[in-house]
């Protein structure tokens, strides 16, 4: 593809690369002149929302490695860059948008969220997501002991899983007991994300500004299966073990 080489066309270029998905286009265009990755069209989108609504995960990614402006707010509608991931139906695009820390409470100018607007076309996948998404941080605050503990309560390579097992959006209990992690079932694991699955539950309930208690009987509704899950496997175990004495105990 041919671009212009002056100001403006440049500028316009940028646009037209992300349109037809032109990635190498893209790239070539930034290394070959000194634009802003938050330059602004006619409308006030930012090359990020253009991508975002072309649900362009390979594209996102980059801008958003080059430092581009996750929450832009010069739209002359107000939409943000999560507002149109949410538009585009791709649900790993809202999701590099949230981790990137977009924020899913901002409204247009017709007061929706992006959740709201993904919802309104049927993007059931991108509301999902969005609903259910927790920032990283607020599981590893469990891994640094508070001044009175010796100990965390959540070890520091749990953080991750735990993280990972929180924002299921299928939430089945079949589903959630297969994707249970092993590491969850080692030693006094289990009972640890059993704990601070419940304070996260409570944190939720007890929010100053909203209460969102969705996400916090979400956080009970999960570590009750897990310590189902153990209690099972607990009696699985002594049953395999000793079934004589199991069975006696059973009547």
């Amino acid at each position: 593809m041919i671009y212009s080489e002056d100001g403006d066309g440049m500028t316009q270029d940028v646009f037209k690369a992300i349109f037809v998905n032109d990635f190498d286009g893209l790239q070539k265009i930034y290394a070959k002149h000194d634009l802003s990755t938050d330059i602004l069209d006619e409308h006030g989108m930012t090359p990020l929302q253009h991508a975002a609504y072309k649900g362009n995960e390979q594209i996102v990614r980059w801008l958003l490695n080059r430092g581009a402006d996750v929450n832009s707010g010069k739209h002359k509608y107000q939409y943000t860059a999560l507002h149109f991931a949410a538009l585009s139906g791709n649900p790993v695009v809202c999701s590099l948008l949230l981790a990137a820390g977009a924020k899913s409470d901002v409204t247009n100018t017709v007061g929706r969220t992006a959740s709201q607007m993904g919802a309104f076309v049927g993007n059931h996948n991108c509301v999902a997501v969005i609903s259910n998404y927790v920032p990283e941080e607020e599981v590893t605050c469990y891994t640094i002991p508070d001044s009175n503990e010796n100990e965390p309560k959540l070890p520091p390579e749990l953080a991750q899983p735990v993280h990972k097992f929180i924002m299921m959006t299928n939430i089945h209990p079949v589903k959630v007991a297969l994707e249970i992690p092993p590491v969850f079932l080692v030693d006094d694991n289990a009972s640890k994300i059993f704990k601070v699955l419940n304070l996260m539950c409570e944190r939720e309930i007890n929010k100053q500004l909203e209460t969102n208690e969705v996400m916090a009987f979400k956080f009970h509704y999960l570590a009750s299966i897990l310590i189902e899950i153990v209690k099972y496997n607990d009696v699985k175990s002594e049953k395999q073990s000793d079934p004589k004495n199991y069975s006696l105990r059973k009547y």
